[in-house]
């Protein structure tokens, strides 16, 4: 069996969420955002980390096998790709792209593939950006799955980091990490995760209970979810590079210090609550509020501030609707639908 659930990285994630959300808001309004396209970055090196702690012993034993695992993550992550796609393309409908281009961007966004050639755009996602992100990691969830049991694996991730990284220093060099997203900037995507989803592999196998009893100091979580806030706020008058250091230094340190989750209990409750929310939030808010923000530019900067506030609030209202009425119980079903089935022993939801 996997480790026991840490509730406090989901609390990080939570706090990563709502950065994302922030840097979007700031973006379509055109103030100086801050550093919240950081936090694909955090998603990939905890989805690792979390997965790895989560299946790895059952797939190396055999009690899982490969298509019970990509069961497993379809479940966790497929009904609000699929909610996302059709919020996406109830907002496009009224823009007036052709009817074909809504059809190929419904159908490869649902396949979670890019629609190559099919659209005149260049996102990867056309009816929910953000999905991007959604993509490369079940990508690297299938070769996780397919080469955990090589017994050359731990050097197939170190390779996979190395590349990461080269592909994430040339990037900084002269640009932000933000690529991914879109096809010109499809190898920044594919180095993003390379590097941090194999980095939290690792991490897991690393840092057994014995060395983080050794290496950690407990460090209460509000401080670690004040510095992951913070770190994804930096100015960028530190310049491009600090978006590498953040990533291969501060993202990791911040994993490790968090992964004994000594929070009280009701930090443990707020940590869940927050990490509930913090996947329709991504999943959802660019085509529920963002295109509602995009109509605030122009207004009076002094309205501006307690609108943006407002919309956030709004983001997470329906990210709790869609978490409470639509993703648990839409999973619940269809856990119960594969457990009827005489097949391998899984985990619907492991909290990544």
């Amino acid at each position: 069996m996997g480790k026991q659930h840490n509730a406090t990285l989901d609390g990080l994630r939570g706090i990563a969420a709502a950065a994302v959300v922030i840097y979007h808001e700031t973006h379509i309004i055109h103030v100086a955002p801050a550093r919240g396209y950081l936090a694909v970055d955090f998603f990939f090196l905890l989805s690792g980390y979390v997965i790895s702690n989560a299946y790895e012993t059952r797939l190396l034993t055999g009690a899982m096998g490969l298509k019970a695992f990509l069961t497993a993550r379809l479940i966790r992550l497929y009904p609000l790709i699929l909610l996302g796609v059709l919020c996406g393309l109830t907002w496009q409908i009224g823009e007036g792209p052709k009817p074909d281009h809504l059809v190929a961007g419904a159908a490869f966004g649902l396949l979670l593939l890019p629609p190559w050639f099919a659209v005149s755009t260049n996102l990867l996602v056309p009816l929910d950006p953000p999905l991007w992100s959604l993509m490369f990691e079940l990508w690297a969830n299938v070769a996780y799955a397919v080469l955990v049991r090589s017994r050359r694996f731990a050097w197939i991730a170190a390779g996979c980091m190395i590349v990461g990284f080269a592909g994430i220093l040339y990037t900084t060099y002269n640009l932000r990490l933000v690529g991914g997203s879109t096809f010109p900037t499809f190898g920044t995507g594919a180095a993003r995760v390379l590097f941090s989803f194999f980095a939290g592999i690792l991490m897991a196998r690393i840092l057994t209970p014995a060395r983080l009893d050794a290496l950690a100091p407990a460090v209460p979580f509000p401080v670690l979810a004040i510095a992951l806030f913070a770190a994804l706020c930096v100015p960028w008058k530190f310049g491009t590079i600090y978006d590498a250091f953040a990533v291969a230094v501060i993202f990791p340190a911040i994993i490790v210090l968090d992964a004994k989750d000594r929070a009280s209990e009701g930090w443990r409750r707020a940590a869940l609550f927050a990490g509930g929310l913090s996947y329709p939030v991504y999943a959802l808010h660019y085509v529920t509020v963002m295109p509602l923000v995009d109509r605030l530019q122009g207004r009076a900067p002094a309205l501006l501030l307690p609108m943006l506030a407002v919309a956030f609030l709004a983001c997470l209202a329906v990210a709790w609707a869609a978490w409470n009425w639509y993703d648990e119980p839409v999973r619940a079903w269809l856990g119960r639908k594969v457990r009827r089935r005489p097949a391998e022993t899984m985990v619907i939801g492991a909290g990544d």
